[in-house]
């Protein structure tokens, strides 16, 4: 749904304005938001990346489980998505990390390598970068799950049990968005559900709404074990081309009311 189509929407409903910079079409409640996810049982890691990759190298994770992850690269600090009505904003002094293309948050691959898993967070993409990548999980033996742009304008997820072959799901962008495209420079909300091992196992939601996928073409990986968020490995090769926020990792497949779940945190009446 575009800006303007959920700004009309949540006008009508009486709610609040929107976010600056965002085509979310909501204001933002950080503590709501953060809440929510924190009080989700299935939660296994949250990086709120409030951080200054300037003066540390930790991402923290605040879940409680201490996956903490580690700033690679050039990381830079900016500024989240934030209302533009006197509404709270989001993170806790509304920072974000900008991955500059060359940026990376090295994180455990043993808590998130998992055959159902759910990534979800906030993202700005500065450019149609072939091959960026939000998230990476390489690993010779266990289960691989990327997201990344493939093509002008296209989202790819792949999945992989092991060495079994590599499965790909595939969503347009624009299609998704009303012919709108989400890497356009502003902020949107991005929910990749991995529910097995098959294409047909992969749910997306793109600010909040169900997008259909097709199956892609799989992405070539390595066999290192690794999970990277914003990069393909442990350097900058197909580096996310932007920023991104409030990212966290679920284990299990999410459903649509765990998604409505995080978009009612962020309304504010």
């Amino acid at each position: 749904m575009s800006y303007a189509k959920m700004n009309s929407l949540l006008k009508s409903l009486g709610c609040a304005a929107v976010l600056a910079g965002s085509s979310l079409g909501v204001s933002v409640a950080h503590a709501d938001y953060a809440d929510t996810v924190l009080n989700n049982e299935n939660l296994i890691a949250y990086y709120r990346l409030s951080e200054d990759p300037g003066e540390t190298t930790t991402a923290t994770d605040a879940s409680g489980n201490d996956h903490h992850g580690t700033y690679n690269g050039s990381p830079l600090t900016t500024t989240g998505p934030m209302a533009d009505d006197g509404a709270p904003s989001l993170g806790d002094d509304n920072l974000a990390i900008n991955f500059n293309g060359e940026g990376m948050i090295a994180i455990d691959p043993a808590a998130v390598d998992k055959e159902q898993v759910t990534f979800t967070g906030f993202f700005r993409s500065t450019g149609d970068s072939i091959g960026q990548r939000f998230y990476t999980t390489q690993a010779s033996s266990s289960y691989q799950f990327t997201i990344a742009v493939t093509e002008t304008n296209t989202l790819s997820v792949t999945v992989q049990k092991g060495n079994d072959g590599w499965t790909s799901a595939s969503i347009d962008l624009s299609s998704a968005l009303d012919g709108e495209s989400a890497l356009d420079g502003e902020w949107h909300h991005l929910v990749v559900s991995r529910g097995g091992n098959n294409w047909s196992d992969v749910e997306i939601w793109i600010d909040f709404e169900s997008v259909e996928t097709t199956q892609g073409s799989p992405i070539g990986q390595g066999l290192a074990a690794d999970a990277i968020i914003g990069a393909r490995s442990l350097h900058p090769a197909n580096a996310f081309h932007g920023s991104m926020d409030e990212i966290a990792f679920f284990e299990g497949a999410f459903t649509q009311s765990d998604v409505d779940a995080l978009k009612a945190a962020l309304l504010v009446p």
